[in-house]
This record gives C-alpha cells, sequence and structure tokens, in this order.
C-alpha cells in the first residue's frame, strides 16, 4: 500500500512510528499537478522494503525510498496501549488486564508475539540479512517533524504539513520498566538497539544511525 507511483515513493510504514500521518500527506492531491496521489493497492500497509523492493523490480532505483523508526522501549508501550485502546483482534495482547501482565508474558515467551506487526523488530522491515538497508532516508519518531520536513522537500511535495496527529498523553516510557525488565526488552530488540542507535536511558539516540544517501 504505501508506493505512491505518482510521487516515485516507497515508504515503509513500521507500525507505531508515526506512520498514519505521513501516509494521509502522501495521498493528498497535490495543488501543482491536480491529482490525487493514490497508493499502489499491490502491497499491504507494513510491507516490508525488501517486499517493494521485489515488486517494483529494476523501476525501484527510481524510487525515492524512505521510513521511520522509534526507541523500541517506547513503541513496545505504545502498540500495547493502542491494541487495548481499540480492543483489536489480537487477543494474546487484549486479554492482559495491564501492560505488566503483558510485558511479562512477552519477556517470557517473546516468540509468540513478535509475528505480530505492531512488535515486530523494526530491522526487520528494513534491514537484509548483509546488514543492508536500502533506504535513501531514515527518519526518527523522536524528531518527527523535523525529519518529515526533509522527506517532504526531498519528494517535492508541496502541500500542508500535518503535524502528528497520534499523539498520546502517557506518561513517559521509561516509567513503565523496572532494571530488569528494560534490559530484557533490549535483549529482545537487540537488533534495533544497534542497528538504530537507541539507548533506555537517552531515551533518543545514543549514536548516529547509519548514513544514507545524501538528499
Amino acid at each position: 500500500m504505501p508506493v505512491y507511483p505518482t510521487l516515485k515513493t516507497v515508504f515503509v510504514h513500521i507500525p507505531k512510528t508515526g506512520g498514519s500521518t505521513i501516509s494521509t500527506i502522501l495521498r493528498r492531491p497535490n495543488p501543482l499537478r491536480l491529482s490525487k496521489h493514490d497508493p499502489s493497492p499491490a502491497f499491504d500497509k507494513h510491507s516490508s522494503l525488501f517486499e517493494h523492493l521485489e515488486h517494483l523490480g529494476p523501476e525501484a532505483g527510481e524510487y525515492f525510498k524512505f521510513s521511520f523508526v522509534r526507541n523500541p522501549w517506547d513503541r513496545l508501550v505504545s502498540a500495547y496501549h493502542y491494541i487495548i485502546a481499540r480492543r483489536q483482534e489480537f487477543e494474546l495482547v487484549a486479554n492482559h488486564e495491564n501492560f505488566e501482565s503483558f510485558l511479562a508474558s512477552f519477556i517470557e515467551t517473546p516468540s509468540q508475539y513478535l509475528d505480530i506487526p505492531y512488535f515486530r523488530p523494526q530491522s526487520s522491515f528494513l534491514i537484509d540479512d548483509n546488514g543492508e538497508m536500502p533506504l535513501d532516508f531514515l527518519g526518527r519518531f523522536e524528531t518527527y517533524e523535523k525529519d518529515l520536513r526533509v522527506v517532504l522537500r526531498a519528494i517535492d511535495c508541496r502541500r500542508m504539513f500535518l503535524k502528528h496527529r497520534k499523539k498520546s498523553k502517557r506518561r513517559d516510557y521509561r516509567e513503565y520498566y523496572s532494571a530488569e525488565s528494560n534490559k530484557a526488552v533490549g535483549d529482545v530488540y537487540f537488533r534495533d538497539v544497534e542497528n538504530f542507535g537507541y539507548d533506555f536511558n537517552d531515551g533518543i539516540i545514543r549514536k548516529k544511525s547509519r548514513p544514507l544517501r545524501k538528499l
């Protein structure tokens, strides 16, 4: 779904990274082109970068490819509350009476949760077995508006800018974890921590992400 042929753009929408707002912006009509940018129907909403590249074939090189990532501890809290609030079909999650109960189960048997898109490691959407990440730009949830403006300039998407429209008012994600559960979740998402430079205590980033193509 997040492939926009008229914009020559691929957006790899990782759940709980602010992607709904981005999709709304990209679907809006461009006043300069007088046409709506309909996404390709060939993709699932949360397809991986590699599914997009395989489908596009040789044309993939003509597309601007981008995605956003998020601190994995923060994303886990957000994903849990998102599912609970909407009582979606994931009974495995919704049956827990609180985050503490869910977290204990997640830590004990993470494999039963990681196939759910909301909990799937972000690296699996973006990085192949050789450690390559063929994106043109990787934005961060923590610097959302600044990074989104970079994307819109890069694809010449001239339209009214939308601020992130699904911000929650929960307490700081760090308050949901003990020292033990912090470490355990970091172990589950160790590839995301290493690949994208996140740190539990600092919250945003501990080091820079991998360099991508200059815009």
